[in-house]
């Protein structure tokens, strides 16, 4: 075993129920785990399948089967493009919504107050904080629809 297998596998708790290499070192803000190589940041996930299965073409997403974003199991792992990644979250509904997209400058209540609101749209967003295209997007259900 090279050292830098032992280094990564170090850095896994496996899973006996669901087979998940569990990262427990550190992790990106968006919840995958971070390998550093060569003092460099590499996704962990994708450092296992090129290192357990080969080279991951440009252009091309490693993908979960266990839609576990710290599970670095090779086995868990398969290439797709952005598009069937994408698709693959949509099927399996784990695309975020509403409160969850973490751009959002509004929460629910503050556009359903919007929405129902008799204010002119530049008093609206000048109130919120916002652009008058967000309150536009709003009082027109072009965004914000769960909300409503």
């Amino acid at each position: 075993m090279l050292n830098i297998e032992k280094r990564f596998l170090s850095k896994v708790t496996i899973d006996a129920t669901c087979g998940c290499w569990n990262w427990k070192g550190s992790c990106f803000d968006f919840g995958y785990g971070r390998f550093h190589v060569k003092s460099k940041s590499v996704l962990a996930h994708r450092w296992a399948y090129s290192f357990y299965k080969g080279e991951i073409p440009d252009k091309m997403c490693v993908c979960h089967t266990c839609d576990n974003p710290k599970c670095a199991n090779p086995d868990h792992l398969f290439l797709g493009t952005p598009k069937t990644n994408a698709e693959d979250k949509v099927i399996k509904n784990r695309q975020a919504r509403g409160e969850k997209i973490r751009k959002l400058k509004l929460n629910k209540e503050q556009a359903s107050e919007i929405i129902s609101s008799d204010k002119s749209l530049p008093d609206l967003a000048k109130q919120y904080g916002v652009s008058y295209g967000v309150i536009w997007g709003i009082k027109r259900k072009k965004s914000y629809k769960w909300a409503a």
